[in-house]
């Protein structure tokens, strides 16, 4: 959570009238996308590229969505929590979880029920569909199996972004609520 390495400063600023939440955290989503974009770009060009995966367009927006609700997140735990190093063991926890949950280590199927509702929240799981659903949708004759075996077959990709989208969203909320309410710059 590279707040944390800023918040002093931050913490400053707004203690002294000069930076309020809503204009940095807007300033920080922005600036962050170009790297986001390259990164999207890069990673999906070079797997695209060498693995001859379907529909490239459809592969980089779902990464580069991907990892900006990854981004947002690790912001949201970055204003919540004191300490580097817990930010970062929280954020790889979460992660950790919801890559578990999303689908591809144990069907949707087959999760239990005390567990369904980390494969509902995590992020992963709606990108891990569309990924999945751009791939094997047209790839004959396995291809609608293995769709059918994931329970997969009727996905739909705008949702899926939309989904992602709402979880930016969210998240950029809530780092913005942190912001304001643990970070006034007052002791």
């Amino acid at each position: 959570p590279f707040f944390l390495e800023i918040r002093d400063v931050f913490r400053r600023e707004r203690a002294n009238g000069q930076i309020t939440c809503a204009p940095y955290v807007i300033a920080d989503f922005v600036a962050n996308l170009f790297g986001i974009t390259i990164i999207a770009g890069c990673s999906a060009s070079l797997v695209v590229g060498i693995s001859g995966m379907n529909n490239m367009g459809g592969f980089f927006l779902n990464l580069w969505l991907a990892l900006i609700v990854a981004e947002s997140f690790m912001r949201f735990i970055g204003a919540g929590q004191p300490h580097y190093i817990l930010g970062m063991a929280f954020g790889a926890g979460t992660f950790g979880m919801f890559m578990l949950c999303e689908g591809y280590m144990v069907r949707p199927q087959d999760i239990p029920d005390y567990w369904i509702w980390a494969y509902k929240i995590a992020f992963h799981t709606y990108s891990f569909e569309w990924f999945m659903y751009n791939q094997f949708k047209d790839a004959m004759p396995c291809g609608p199996v293995i769709l059918e075996m994931y329970d997969m077959a009727n996905v739909d990709p705008l949702r899926d972004a939309m989904i992602l989208l709402g979880f930016a969203v969210l998240f950029q909320f809530g780092f913005f609520v942190m912001l304001y309410w643990l970070h006034t710059g007052r002791r």
